[in-house]
């Protein structure tokens, strides 16, 4: 079972299948599933994203299958696009016009209305945590320490640097303009350039 995400009144567990649960569990003596997500969705490898507004949907919900990259309507499971990310994903983030998918030493974003890819990029290390994304940069951290910013318009890399000493052991995170990134018994934490 993968970590759920939550949206309005629902959960979405992702496992052998996406299933969506009534949130209001204390009302009701059993689990109320709502919906099932169709059977070539498959079993899920990430945890599933929940974004609203949706930009085809009311809201939406974005999951991994296998090698493919599903956008299904959140409230009723129906797939509005479906792609292929040619190869297993590891993380994966939402901004306000892409899916930004990681994994196999590669990151696509791909479009959040026609699920088409709006650009690829190779990423030569293990990306640890999921990309962290605005609507214009994206940035990632490698296990072996380094600090990778992209744009997000273009998939090109910004600035790239190798900061910390020791391997990375979780995602990053970023709050008040600074990056913090966690290493063995030590917590970095990195400010950048205005």
């Amino acid at each position: 079972i993968q970590m759920p995400a939550i949206g309005q009144e629902t959960i979405y567990v992702g496992a052998d299948r996406l299933y969506a649960i009534d949130a209001n569990l204390f009302d009701k003596p059993d689990i109320e599933t709502i919906w099932t997500a169709p059977p070539e969705v498959g079993a899920i490898t990430i945890p599933p994203i929940y974004a609203y507004p949706g930009v085809r949907a009311l809201a939406e919900l974005y999951v991994t299958s296998g090698n493919r990259v599903h956008a299904l309507d959140a409230n009723t499971g129906a797939v509005l696009w479906s792609y292929d990310f040619g190869g297993p994903a590891t993380s994966m983030a939402v901004n306000e016009t892409g899916v930004v998918v990681v994994g196999n030493g590669q990151m696509h974003k791909i479009s959040r209305e026609l699920g088409t890819q709006l650009w690829p990029a190779s990423v030569s290390a293990t990306v640890m945590g999921g990309p962290l994304v605005s609507d214009r940069m994206i940035l990632l951290v490698t296990q072996a320490g380094a600090i990778l910013l992209y744009d997000g318009a273009t998939g090109a890399l910004v600035d790239a640097s190798q900061s910390v000493p020791a391997g990375v052991v979780g995602g990053p995170a970023v709050s008040n303009g600074r990056i913090f990134l966690a290493s063995g018994n030590t917590v970095y934490a990195y400010q950048g350039n205005p």
